[in-house]
Protein backbone atom coordinates (compact mmCIF):
# COMPACT_ATOMS: atom_id res chain seq x y z
CA UNK A 1 0.00 0.00 0.00
CA UNK A 2 1.45 3.79 -1.02
CA UNK A 3 0.61 5.55 2.13
CA UNK A 4 1.32 9.05 0.23
CA UNK A 5 -0.77 8.48 -2.47
CA UNK A 6 -3.92 9.43 -1.02
CA UNK A 7 -2.33 12.90 0.80
CA UNK A 8 -1.04 13.90 -2.41
CA UNK A 9 -4.42 13.03 -4.75
CA UNK A 10 -6.25 15.47 -1.89
CA UNK A 11 -3.90 17.88 -2.18
CA UNK A 12 -4.45 17.72 -6.67
CA UNK A 13 -7.50 17.90 -6.00
CA UNK A 14 -7.57 20.63 -3.66
CA UNK A 15 -5.39 23.01 -6.04
CA UNK A 16 -6.00 21.33 -9.71
CA UNK A 17 -3.02 20.78 -10.65
CA UNK A 18 0.38 19.64 -9.30
CA UNK A 19 3.98 19.77 -9.84
CA UNK A 20 6.05 16.94 -10.39
CA UNK A 21 8.48 18.73 -8.02
CA UNK A 22 9.12 22.50 -7.35
CA UNK A 23 11.31 24.10 -5.22
CA UNK A 24 8.39 26.70 -3.63
CA UNK A 25 4.88 25.43 -5.26
CA UNK A 26 2.98 22.35 -4.59
CA UNK A 27 4.49 19.35 -5.97
CA UNK A 28 4.71 15.46 -5.35
CA UNK A 29 8.33 15.45 -4.52
CA UNK A 30 7.86 17.57 -1.74
CA UNK A 31 4.36 15.88 -0.21
CA UNK A 32 6.18 12.54 -0.38
CA UNK A 33 10.03 13.72 1.50
CA UNK A 34 8.21 16.39 3.93
CA UNK A 35 10.72 19.04 2.86
CA UNK A 36 12.13 20.89 -0.13
CA UNK A 37 14.76 19.30 -1.96
CA UNK A 38 17.47 20.74 -4.13
CA UNK A 39 18.54 19.18 -7.55
CA UNK A 40 17.38 15.45 -8.51
CA UNK A 41 14.69 13.20 -6.21
CA UNK A 42 16.27 9.77 -7.51
CA UNK A 43 19.51 9.51 -5.26
CA UNK A 44 17.32 10.87 -2.46
CA UNK A 45 16.02 8.11 0.46
CA UNK A 46 12.62 8.15 -0.39
CA UNK A 47 13.36 7.76 -4.17
CA UNK A 48 11.59 4.36 -4.41
CA UNK A 49 8.49 5.66 -2.92
CA UNK A 50 8.37 9.02 -5.18
CA UNK A 51 8.31 6.84 -7.84
CA UNK A 52 5.83 4.74 -7.23
CA UNK A 53 3.69 7.33 -6.49
CA UNK A 54 4.15 9.26 -9.53
CA UNK A 55 3.74 6.12 -11.46
CA UNK A 56 0.32 5.41 -9.69
CA UNK A 57 -0.73 9.18 -9.85
CA UNK A 58 0.49 8.69 -13.66
CA UNK A 59 -2.43 6.19 -14.03
CA UNK A 60 -5.16 7.79 -12.56
CA UNK A 61 -8.00 8.25 -14.93
CA UNK A 62 -8.87 11.51 -13.58
CA UNK A 63 -5.53 12.81 -14.34
CA UNK A 64 -3.80 14.82 -17.12
CA UNK A 65 -0.01 14.46 -17.21
CA UNK A 66 1.77 17.45 -19.23
CA UNK A 67 4.21 20.47 -18.92
CA UNK A 68 2.28 23.35 -18.02
CA UNK A 69 3.63 25.20 -15.48
CA UNK A 70 7.16 26.68 -16.19
CA UNK A 71 7.90 23.93 -18.53
CA UNK A 72 7.55 21.41 -15.38
CA UNK A 73 5.78 18.66 -15.06
CA UNK A 74 2.04 19.02 -14.16
CA UNK A 75 -0.56 16.65 -13.27
CA UNK A 76 -3.72 18.57 -13.92
CA UNK A 77 -7.27 17.08 -12.16
CA UNK A 78 -9.99 16.26 -14.09
CA UNK A 79 -12.22 19.29 -13.07
CA UNK A 80 -9.46 21.21 -15.05
CA UNK A 81 -9.43 19.05 -18.33
CA UNK A 82 -12.01 21.16 -20.20
CA UNK A 83 -9.85 24.36 -19.33
CA UNK A 84 -6.21 22.67 -20.35
CA UNK A 85 -7.53 20.95 -23.39
CA UNK A 86 -9.88 24.26 -24.98
CA UNK A 87 -6.09 25.96 -24.82
CA UNK A 88 -3.59 23.44 -25.80
CA UNK A 89 -6.10 22.61 -28.89
CA UNK A 90 -6.28 26.35 -29.61
CA UNK A 91 -3.23 26.76 -31.74
CA UNK A 92 -3.10 29.91 -31.12
CA UNK A 93 0.07 32.06 -32.54
CA UNK A 94 2.25 31.65 -29.14
CA UNK A 95 2.37 27.39 -29.61
CA UNK A 96 4.20 28.05 -32.81
CA UNK A 97 6.96 30.83 -32.09
CA UNK A 98 10.54 29.91 -31.95
CA UNK A 99 10.13 25.96 -32.85
CA UNK A 100 12.46 24.66 -34.59
CA UNK A 101 11.97 23.09 -38.29
CA UNK A 102 12.34 19.64 -37.01
CA UNK A 103 9.47 20.27 -34.33
CA UNK A 104 6.95 21.70 -37.11
CA UNK A 105 8.04 18.56 -39.31
CA UNK A 106 7.32 16.05 -36.32
CA UNK A 107 3.90 17.92 -35.18
CA UNK A 108 2.92 17.38 -38.81
CA UNK A 109 3.46 13.73 -38.36
CA UNK A 110 1.63 12.89 -35.10
CA UNK A 111 -1.05 15.27 -36.02
CA UNK A 112 -1.47 13.11 -39.55
CA UNK A 113 -1.35 10.29 -37.09
CA UNK A 114 -2.87 10.89 -33.63
CA UNK A 115 0.14 9.12 -32.22
CA UNK A 116 3.60 8.11 -32.88
CA UNK A 117 6.22 5.75 -31.49
CA UNK A 118 9.43 7.44 -31.49
CA UNK A 119 11.32 4.21 -32.26
CA UNK A 120 9.65 3.66 -34.76
CA UNK A 121 11.14 6.64 -36.65
CA UNK A 122 13.64 6.35 -39.43
CA UNK A 123 16.96 7.17 -38.01
CA UNK A 124 17.67 9.84 -40.65
CA UNK A 125 14.12 11.34 -40.17
CA UNK A 126 15.87 14.44 -39.26
CA UNK A 127 18.32 16.16 -41.77
CA UNK A 128 19.93 17.60 -38.77
CA UNK A 129 21.76 15.94 -35.81
CA UNK A 130 19.00 17.64 -33.64
CA UNK A 131 18.15 14.73 -31.13
CA UNK A 132 13.82 13.24 -31.43
CA UNK A 133 13.98 14.09 -27.19
CA UNK A 134 14.52 17.82 -27.54
CA UNK A 135 12.73 18.28 -30.54
CA UNK A 136 9.83 16.21 -28.43
CA UNK A 137 10.23 18.92 -25.16
CA UNK A 138 9.95 21.71 -27.70
CA UNK A 139 6.52 20.84 -28.29
CA UNK A 140 5.37 19.70 -24.79
CA UNK A 141 6.66 22.84 -23.59
CA UNK A 142 3.88 24.72 -25.83
CA UNK A 143 1.80 21.87 -24.93
CA UNK A 144 1.17 20.58 -28.42
CA UNK A 145 2.04 17.21 -27.46
CA UNK A 146 1.65 14.65 -24.58
CA UNK A 147 4.48 11.84 -24.20
CA UNK A 148 5.04 8.90 -22.10
CA UNK A 149 6.13 5.26 -22.20
CA UNK A 150 4.60 2.29 -23.13
CA UNK A 151 5.32 -1.43 -22.59
CA UNK A 152 5.58 -3.11 -25.89
CA UNK A 153 4.07 -7.18 -27.00
CA UNK A 154 8.28 -7.04 -27.19
CA UNK A 155 8.79 -6.61 -23.74
CA UNK A 156 10.33 -3.22 -23.72
CA UNK A 157 9.42 0.51 -23.36
CA UNK A 158 8.88 2.65 -25.75
CA UNK A 159 8.53 6.48 -26.02
CA UNK A 160 5.14 7.60 -27.94
CA UNK A 161 4.15 11.04 -28.83
CA UNK A 162 0.06 12.07 -28.93
CA UNK A 163 -1.54 14.91 -30.02
CA UNK A 164 -4.52 15.76 -27.84
CA UNK A 165 -7.34 15.08 -29.86
CA UNK A 166 -6.15 11.47 -29.95
CA UNK A 167 -5.48 11.61 -26.26
CA UNK A 168 -9.39 13.17 -26.13
CA UNK A 169 -10.38 9.99 -27.63
CA UNK A 170 -9.31 7.35 -26.23
CA UNK A 171 -10.04 9.07 -22.91
CA UNK A 172 -13.85 9.56 -24.17
CA UNK A 173 -13.41 12.70 -23.01
CA UNK A 174 -16.18 14.94 -24.00
CA UNK A 175 -18.10 18.25 -22.22
CA UNK A 176 -21.20 19.88 -23.16
CA UNK A 177 -20.09 22.94 -21.73
CA UNK A 178 -18.36 25.59 -24.28
CA UNK A 179 -15.47 27.91 -23.00
CA UNK A 180 -13.57 30.54 -24.82
CA UNK A 181 -9.58 30.64 -24.97
CA UNK A 182 -10.12 33.36 -23.16
CA UNK A 183 -11.67 31.95 -20.65
CA UNK A 184 -9.37 29.01 -19.77
CA UNK A 185 -6.25 30.77 -19.80
CA UNK A 186 -7.83 33.76 -17.64
CA UNK A 187 -8.65 30.32 -14.81
CA UNK A 188 -4.88 29.05 -15.06
CA UNK A 189 -3.73 32.64 -14.55
CA UNK A 190 -5.88 33.38 -11.68
CA UNK A 191 -4.75 29.93 -10.26
CA UNK A 192 -0.85 29.73 -10.49
CA UNK A 193 -0.75 33.77 -9.36
CA UNK A 194 -3.12 32.17 -6.58
CA UNK A 195 -0.19 29.51 -5.90
CA UNK A 196 2.95 31.52 -6.57
CA UNK A 197 1.60 34.56 -4.17
CA UNK A 198 0.92 31.54 -1.79
CA UNK A 199 4.21 29.86 -1.67
CA UNK A 200 5.95 32.82 -2.85
CA UNK A 201 6.84 30.51 -5.97
CA UNK A 202 7.51 31.73 -9.44
CA UNK A 203 5.90 29.99 -11.62
CA UNK A 204 4.92 30.65 -15.28
CA UNK A 205 2.52 29.85 -18.42
CA UNK A 206 3.89 28.85 -21.49
CA UNK A 207 1.92 31.69 -22.83
CA UNK A 208 3.05 34.38 -20.72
Amino acid sequence: MNKNFPKVFKELKRYGLLLESDKFLPGVVEIVTGKKISGSWWGNEKGHEIFQTLHKLSDKKNVLLTKLISGKVTFIHKNLWLDFLTVANSNEQWQFQNLSDEAHRFLKIVNKNGLIQTGKLPKDFFNSSKKIGDVVRELEKKILVCSYEIHTDMGFHAKTVENWEHWMERKEFSSTKNITVSEAKNKFENLVSGLNKAFGGNGKLPWN
